[in-house]
Parts: structure tokens; C-alpha cells; sequence
């Protein structure tokens, strides 16, 4: 093999590599916790902190209160982030610690 077959092959290799390492990052994941602390404001960024781990609200995020109705279905309601407290059970759809979606369980 000559080096410019062997340099393209590396170069092959190395971006099949960082694509395979970078890639399952940036997809966005459901989680379930508990509030340990409420929302607070830091840096003109809003924050929670769930199961002792901060994250941080993306412009545009969604907050919904869900109450389960006594057929068993639920109901979804808009709600408000100063109506978050300690203790209380959300979902949250995530990508690593910023948060697009947070529901309120009731």
C-alpha cells in the first residue's frame, strides 16, 4: 500500500469513530425524578435540581401539570415553573442537562 491509501484509510477510520462516540449524546431522553430543589434563576438561565442533579431549562421549554383522571387516563395541562416544588414526581425530556420538556406529576 502506498501512504496516501494508508492517510485516506486513518482518516476513514478516525471520522467513523468520532461519529460513533459523539452521535449517542445528543439524543433526547425521557427521565423520571423527584425535585430536590425548586427552580431558581442563575445567570439569567432557569434551573432545577431533580434527584440532586441540576439542570438548566432551554429557551422555549414546556411545562406541564398531568393529573391522572379516574378512568385511568391522564390529562396534560400547561403550568408554570413557579408552581414546581420539593418533592414532587416529574418527567422531564432531556438532552445531557438542559431540559426541552418537564411534567409535573400530580
Amino acid at each position: 500500500m502506498n501512504s496516501r491509501r494508508i492517510f485516506f484509510l486513518m482518516v476513514v477510520i478516525l471520522l467513523f469513530a468520532a461519529t460513533a462516540f459523539c452521535a449517542p449524546g445528543s439524543w433526547q431522553t425521557w427521565k423520571e425524578g423527584t425535585v430536590t430543589k425548586a427552580t431558581w434563576s442563575e445567570e439569567q438561565q432557569l434551573k432545577i435540581e431533580v434527584d440532586g442533579i441540576p439542570y438548566s431549562f432551554m429557551p422555549g421549554a414546556k411545562t406541564y401539570k398531568v393529573t391522572r383522571q379516574r378512568n385511568g387516563g391522564f390529562s396534560q395541562d400547561p403550568s408554570n415553573t413557579n408552581r414546581i416544588f420539593r418533592s414532587q414526581q416529574v418527567n422531564m425530556l432531556i438532552q445531557g442537562f438542559r431540559i426541552y420538556q418537564l411534567e409535573v406529576m400530580q
